[in-house]
């Protein structure tokens, strides 16, 4: 695809990936080339922050292939990392995220997530010129509410925040393995991003019922993808 009107041309970000078809019989070994960042673990189970470190630092790194290994392993590890005040711009930022998709060992023809809703005319540019990328989608409550008007009773209907837990593109048949989200407007307060462990849960629940889950499937859709895009594009 051809690059933004803003943004510089970024060959993909070279890391040592595993052979097409593969599978990942272990999980990839830490080798501390990110021990030298200063971070903190924001809570005891889940999420780490790296306060004081550039992303692109790691991409332009003499040691960036082993760095954002070691990070593809820390995000996997920790559930969700931190990084405050980033000056990335989209193109590094792609890049970025498909290095660390490669690592996990997915497969070879899939890239990037397009999101389901990017042809709609509703969306959100994703700079001043009115440039959209398919596969940067622009969360705003402007977009949200022109997206989602076909839906009936959407918006009258009471707003539970408890039926809004997910992970990203479950119903995809190769889902994302990383999803990398860029905060650039935020309000004052409230709006938060909350994080939660499901391997913390499954550790946590008695055996029976973990056996129990473990003897089920799941179907997953998200059919107001497909009745928001029919009707606004």
């Amino acid at each position: 695809m051809a690059p933004i009107a803003s943004d510089t041309i970024h060959a993909p970000t070279r890391v040592q990936a595993p052979a097409p078809g593969k599978l990942l019989r272990e999980p990839l070994r830490y080798s501390g080339s990110l021990d030298h960042l200063p971070y903190f673990e924001v809570t005891p189970l889940i999420g780490r922050e790296y306060p004081e470190t550039q992303l692109q630092e790691i991409i332009d790194a003499p040691n960036s292939e082993a760095m954002i290994r070691d990070l593809a392993i820390i995000i996997s590890q920790r559930g969700v990392v931190f990084f405050r005040n980033q000056q990335l711009s989209v193109g590094p930022q792609k890049s970025l995220c498909d290095a660390l998709g490669r690592l996990s060992g997915r497969p070879a023809d899939h890239g990037l997530h397009p999101h389901p809703l990017f042809n709609s005319p509703d969306n959100s540019a994703i700079d001043s010129q009115g440039n959209t990328d398919k596969e940067i989608y622009v969360i705003s409550s402007e977009s949200q509410a022109k997206l989602y008007k076909h839906m009936k009773y959407r918006a009258k209907e009471e707003k539970d925040t408890s039926d809004q837990w997910h992970t990203d593109c479950t119903f995809e048949r190769c889902p994302a393995d990383y999803s990398f989200l860029k905060l650039h407007e935020t309000p004052s307060s409230g709006g938060d991003t909350m994080f939660a462990s499901a391997t913390e849960v499954y550790d946590r629940i008695s055996p029976s019922f973990r056996g129990y889950l473990e003897t089920l499937t799941a179907t997953c859709a998200q059919p107001v993808f497909k009745t928001t895009a029919d009707a606004g594009g």
